[in-house]
C-alpha cells in the first residue's frame, strides 16, 4: 500500500470527503482510501451505502475486480469527519443544490477540488462557498457504476488541476501530492481554465450526438455525418474560447475531439448512459453554456444552440 504522507493542515491522515461519490468519485475514493486517506463517500441510495459499508467497493478491471475496504460511505456531508479535503464531483444539474448544502460543514481550512464536465461549476459553487477556498480541474479516469458497491473502471487517464488565478500555491502542490501519492497521475497547470474549456469542448462535440443517436464513442468517429457535426459543434466552441481570451489546450479542437472519440471507441458516452437510465443530463452546462456565453458576447453558434434544445426535448421524453 502506497502511503499518503503528506501533513495536510497537520493531520495524518488526510480526512477526504467525496461528494458526488458515482463511478469516478467511486473510482477517486478507492485509490486515494488505499493510498492512506480516510476517505468518506458522500452517496444518495442506501443500497450504495450498504454495499459499500459492509463488502466494500469493488473495481472491476477487465483482469478482475479489486475489493478496496477502508473507505465508508455516509448520506449527508454532516456525517463525515470535517475534510481537509473535498472532491467535489456532482452532476452540473446538482451543482448549486449541493454546494448549498455542504456549505455549512465545510470548515475554513478545507480545500474543495470540483473535478465536473462542463463551464460555470466554479461560478456556481462559490456563490455558497468562498472562492478562495476552491480549486479546479479535470479528470481523464473514466469508469461506469455496474452495481451498488461496483464500478467498473474504464480508463486511469491524469488529473490536470489549478488555481483559477493561474498562481501556483502550496495547497496545489499539497492536492496533486495527495492524488499522486494515491497512484492516479497528476498534472498542476498554469491554465487549468483552459484545460477546463477544452475538456468541455471535447464533450460538446460527442456527448450529445451519442445521446441522440446512441452511437458508440467509435462508431460516431466512423460516420461521416457525424464527423462533420463534430467538427462544427468543436469549432463553435473554439470561437467562444478565442472571445473570452481562453487559450485551449490545443490548436485544432476538433481535430483533437475526433481523437478522442477514436480513442474511446468502446465507450458510451456519459450523456448516452444518462438518457438511457432517464436521468437529467449535463447539457446545459456543456453545449448550453457554450451557446449561453456566445450569445452574451454577440456571437452566434446555431448548431451548439440547436443540439441543447434536441436534448432538452429528449430529456423530456424519457423522464416522463
Amino acid at each position: 500500500m502506497q502511503t499518503c504522507k503528506t501533513d495536510y493542515a497537520g493531520a495524518l491522515p488526510p480526512k477526504v470527503s467525496v461528494l458526488g461519490a458515482g463511478a469516478l468519485g467511486s473510482i477517486y475514493g478507492a485509490y486515494l482510501s488505499e493510498g492512506g486517506c480516510e476517505v468518506t463517500l458522500i452517496v444518495r441510495r442506501a443500497e450504495e451505502a450498504q454495499a459499500i459499508n459492509s463488502g466494500g467497493l469493488c473495481l472491476r478491471r477487465a483482469d478482475g475486480c479489486k475489493t478496496y475496504t477502508r473507505a465508508r460511505a455516509v448520506f449527508h456531508i454532516s456525517e463525515t469527519p470535517a475534510p481537509d479535503l473535498l472532491l467535489f464531483l456532482v452532476k452540473g444539474p446538482d451543482t448549486a443544490e449541493a454546494a448549498a448544502g455542504a456549505a455549512p460543514y465545510i470548515p475554513a481550512g478545507c480545500t474543495l477540488l470540483t473535478l465536473q464536465n462542463g463551464l460555470g461549476n466554479v461560478e456556481k459553487i462559490s456563490e455558497f462557498i468562498p472562492a478562495h477556498q476552491i480549486i479546479a480541474g479535470v479528470s481523464y479516469t473514466g469508469g461506469t457504476r455496474i452495481k451498488p458497491g461496483e464500478v467498473m473502471l474504464g480508463g486511469v487517464g491524469p488529473t490536470i488541476i489549478g488555481e483559477m488565478d493561474s498562481k501556483m500555491t502550496p495547497r496545489l502542490r499539497r492536492v496533486a501530492e495527495l492524488i499522486g501519492g494515491s497512484g492516479l497521475p497528476v498534472q498542476i497547470s498554469e491554465n487549468i481554465q483552459g484545460h477546463i474549456w477544452t475538456k468541455a469542448i471535447v464533450n460538446a462535440a460527442i456527448n450529445p450526438l451519442a445521446a441522440l443517436t446512441r452511437l458508440s464513442n467509435g462508431r460516431l468517429a466512423a460516420c461521416e455525418e457525424s464527423r462533420r457535426l463534430m467538427r462544427q459543434l468543436a469549432e463553435e466552441g473554439a470561437q467562444v474560447a478565442s472571445m473570452l481570451g481562453i487559450r485551449l489546450e490545443t490548436d485544432d479542437p476538433a481535430a483533437y475531439a475526433l481523437a478522442v472519440a477514436e480513442n474511446t471507441g468502446s465507450n458510451s458516452a456519459s450523456m448516452l448512459q444518462d438518457i438511457l437510465n432517464s436521468r437529467a443530463t449535463e447539457i446545459e452546462s456543456i453545449n448550453g453554456a457554450i451557446a449561453t456565453m456566445a450569445r452574451k458576447g454577440g456571437l452566434e453558434t446555431p448548431l451548439n444552440r440547436a443540439i441543447t434544445d434536441m436534448i432538452r426535448l429528449l430529456e423530456k421524453s424519457s423522464l416522463t
